[in-house]
């Protein structure tokens, strides 16, 4: 166990510790990961010790994972690495027949089933809800925690923090970078029904909501009691400043990257498509000094099912792996023009990677905006241009390629005060702030 934890308990204590609880943690490779693990390594700035609890990833267990995070999971503090087999193909249904007998009338059948599944549902995945249950029933025995911060989505987090309200009576905080209502989240396509069911009873406990945007926010303020407020995912400066990646002999093309995965039809690329195949049919640029590469969408094929309608663009569009962090920091900074694929019917989405965009300082290129959040991020930092078409796609591109043809580089206007706003740092500075309120005047266990 960290030294950090000794020396808090309930007497003589001189800090204050903050649990948190996350399905994601280093060393998988995950833009959730980042959440947690920045407002970790800033919290104690503001009088904060974090207390970390967490799956054990490894590669077993982990699609995702990456081995030069492992290292940053050490130097952690982490009290809690719970071990995760992370094999439930199978099991609910099992434990759901199990529970019934096969002579049950029918209706009864029916009922008792759903209403297993709605409570295995709040505690999926099961083998780590009732992992970390194990774990916090001895650790908070003898070690004070002054607040909880559980972070979704994915039920497990907060209804392991809503336990510990009603057993322990630590106030805490429920985060939703993501909310259920929203498009995009396959992997609770079918539960999500339940889980929205079942979410008010657990959330209901928190002292107080953060999201990450003023959309998401409007939507958790009228389903519940406790106060609501605004912490977006942000950047951490450091992790741009260590990486040498500033690399100017790429730009003896004029390159474009994507950082992440696509979920079509909400992200789409095509209408960058039809704009360069506009301009290349045009001849008004030169399509063997255009790149455009794609990393960490080679799994799904989306990209490549759509370049199917373009043969202009063959040897310019390449679709590359998944790659680590470190690795991603290097190619954002690298690129001439980093695109951001908006989710243009859907308000509220604001997703961790704009914030790494901004952190890599080069011209965002947003298609096809918003009409929200995001061209609102994008409009107060001035750190690049929205294209609601492929007109305006077309338009814009030419003028960062003549640019590019006369100056060999592409120039970023973004506002440095603006951007400063996002830094992890300062998020961390908010979510500290919350954190005291919290503890002053905390609910009573429900």
């Amino acid at each position: 166990m960290p030294a950090s934890v000794e020396g808090h308990h309930r007497s003589g204590r001189t800090v204050k510790n903050v649990l948190m609880l996350s399905y994601h943690f280093y060393p998988f490779n995950h833009i959730a990961t980042q959440r947690v693990a920045k407002m970790a390594k800033f919290l104690p700035k503001y009088g904060w010790n974090p207390l970390i609890v967490c799956p054990r990833w490894t590669r077993e267990n982990c699609e995702f994972f990456d081995p030069n995070m492992v290292s940053a999971f050490e130097d952690s503090n982490v009290v809690g690495a719970i071990e995760y087999r992370c094999c439930l193909s199978g099991g609910l249904i099992r434990r759901m027949l199990s529970k019934c007998s096969v002579t049950m009338d029918p209706r009864i059948l029916a009922v008792s089933a759903l209403r297993y599944f709605a409570r295995s549902l709040e505690k999926y995945p099961p083998e780590l809800y009732y992992g970390v249950i194990r774990f916090l029933r001895r650790f908070l025995q003898t070690h004070h925690v002054d607040c909880i911060w559980a972070t979704a989505p994915g039920p497990m987090a907060h209804a392991v923090a809503h336990w510990a309200n009603r057993t322990f009576g630590i106030p805490w905080v429920a985060d939703f970078r993501d909310i259920y209502d929203q498009k995009g989240l396959p992997e609770y396509e079918r539960a999500k029904s339940y889980l929205r069911k079942i979410e008010p009873r657990i959330v209901s406990s928190s002292s107080a909501i953060v999201t990450v945007s003023e959309h998401l926010k409007k939507i958790l303020q009228a389903r519940y009691d406790s106060p609501v407020c605004i912490i977006p995912n942000g950047f951490d400066p450091s992790d741009y400043q260590e990486s040498n990646a500033f690399i100017r002999q790429d730009w003896k093309v004029f390159s474009i990257a994507y950082t992440g995965k696509i979920i079509f039809p909400l992200r789409d690329p095509s209408p960058l498509f039809e704009a360069l195949e506009v301009l290349i049919s045009r001849r008004q640029i030169d399509s063997s000094k255009i790149r455009v590469c794609f990393y960490g969408t080679q799994a799904d094929g989306t990209v490549e099912a759509l370049l199917s309608r373009f043969p202009n663009l063959n040897g310019i569009v390449e679709v590359r792996a998944r790659i680590p962090l470190a690795e991603s920091v290097k190619i954002q900074k690298g690129a001439c023009i980093l695109l951001h694929l908006a989710h243009g019917g859907e308000k509220g989405i604001m997703t961790g990677k704009i914030f790494e965009y901004l952190g890599a300082r080069r011209p965002i290129l947003c298609i096809p905006g918003d009409h929200d959040c995001v061209d609102a991020l994008l409009t107060q930092t001035n750190a690049g241009a929205i294209c609601h078409n492929t007109e305006e796609t077309a338009a814009q591109l030419l003028r960062w390629y003549k640019e590019w043809q006369n100056t060999g580089s592409v120039s970023y206007q973004g506002r440095e005060e603006e951007i400063m706003k996002y830094s992890r740092q300062e998020q961390a500075r908010q979510l500290a702030r919350l954190l005291d309120e919290s503890i002053v005047d905390p609910k009573e266990p429900k």
